[in-house]
């Protein structure tokens, strides 16, 4: 996982991807068999 805080940080072709927006604050017991 990589963590950008402005869009000028994000390299230039870096193929598909996923943006979440948001606070992260742990990980849920649901989502530990997920990553």
């Amino acid at each position: 996982m990589d963590r950008w805080t402005d869009l000028g940080d994000i390299p230039a072709g870096i193929g598909p991807s996923v943006v979440t927006i948001g606070n992260f604050d742990g990980v849920h017991r649901g989502h530990r068999s997920v990553l």
